[in-house]
């Protein structure tokens, strides 16, 4: 989908998530959503300061905390790209910040961990085989030469994926010594994990049962996994009701006048039914040109707030397929938990 530039940027002063228990939080299926209750404030966030770097002829995104802990590689989807993930800021003047994307760095970076994202070659992650992958090579290569430049590379490494870039990050992980992965909307390559064994990295991962071809792939997967030996959970990430200032508190550029204006368009629309639950899919209705011709964005700051950054929040609520930060907490509780021995990474003597 063509994404237009975001001209300005915004500050998060909340970052929606769900409520979990500290302790052993992927075994929870809750699927509440707990709100912070403020005012937007559309400027760059301060904790963003990317990098931008091209190598091997693909655009490249990185961030280091101060004192990191570790390192999370973030694989993005089908047909998408890196900029998604971070502000409009110095460092990346093409960036436009996607409302999950960036929480899902913002999380990790508070975190300490040192974020990288690389873009894929093609519009499609190049999985499998693995001896012909280009983006094995160039991906390997990459995160290699970036965690020795910045000496990182004693720090252990955890993976996310989402789509086509879960299956990508299936395939990288045990190759770069992954301690832990998360996949998102993605069975991973089947191919890999019915040889793994009890020393593939611990495998998360988040579904949406309304889509019933991936759930079908994830839930077999999840079954092989367990019977090689592989440590594996799985979350489903179930639709929700959306509420008047939802808009608003999932992106600090849009208004709570501006969030009820949308909730009401869509009522009107019958978009939303009797629940407040997205009747269409996103995937289905052509929720961007609706949007720009109900001038629905008026209210925004002029050109900080896009209609795909509306139309990503009503995906979530769908809960089709899509990317997700809403259960954050639960995707680092699983990091965290492979992380209580920290060891040096293998990764260059897999490499």
């Amino acid at each position: 989908m063509a994404l237009m530039l975001l001209l300005g940027a915004c500050l998060v002063v909340s970052v929606v998530g769900v409520s979990a228990p500290r302790s052993r939080a992927w075994e929870s299926s809750s699927s509440s959503l707990s709100f912070a209750t403020q005012e937007p404030r559309c400027y760059l966030d301060p904790r963003f300061n990317p990098t931008y770097e091209m190598h091997y002829n693909t655009d490249v995104l990185w961030q280091i905390p101060e004192s990191p802990r570790g390192v999370m590689y973030l694989a993005h989807g089908r047909f998408l790209d890196i900029f998604s993930f971070f502000d409009r800021s110095p460092g990346c003047e093409r960036c436009y910040g996607l409302p999950e994307d960036r929480a899902i760095v913002l999380d990790a970076l508070d975190r300490k961990y040192a974020v990288i994202v690389v873009k894929s070659l093609g519009d499609e992650w190049d999985s499998w085989p693995i001896e012909t992958s280009k983006d094995k090579v160039v991906v390997t290569s990459i995160v290699t030469d970036w965690v020795m430049e910045h000496g990182l590379d004693e720090l252990p490494m955890v993976g996310f994926g989402y789509s086509s870039g879960g299956n990508f990050t299936s395939m990288l992980s045990p190759i770069l010594g992954m301690k832990s992965i998360v996949i998102l909307d993605s069975p991973g390559v089947y191919e890999i994990l019915e040889n793994a064994d009890a020393s593939y990295p611990p495998t998360l991962y988040f579904y949406m049962p309304k889509d019933p071809f991936f759930t079908s792939q994830i839930l077999r997967n999840v079954e092989l996994m367990k019977s090689r030996g592989v440590k594996v959970e799985h979350v489903p990430m179930l639709e929700f009701p959306i509420i008047l200032e939802f808009f608003a508190l999932r992106n600090p550029c849009i208004s709570n006048e501006t969030s009820r204006s949308i909730f009401r368009a869509l009522l009107n629309a019958k978009l939303l039914d009797e629940n407040n639950l997205v009747t269409i899919s996103p995937w289905e209705f052509d929720y961007n040109s609706w949007i720009e011709e109900n001038d629905l964005l008026s209210g925004c700051i002029p050109h900080t707030c896009l209609s795909e950054q509306v139309v990503q929040e009503l995906n979530i609520a769908f809960a089709f397929h899509s990317m997700s930060s809403t259960k954050n907490d639960i995707m680092f509780d699983w990091f965290e938990s492979s992380l209580e021995s920290e060891v040096v990474n293998p990764m260059l003597s897999n490499v």
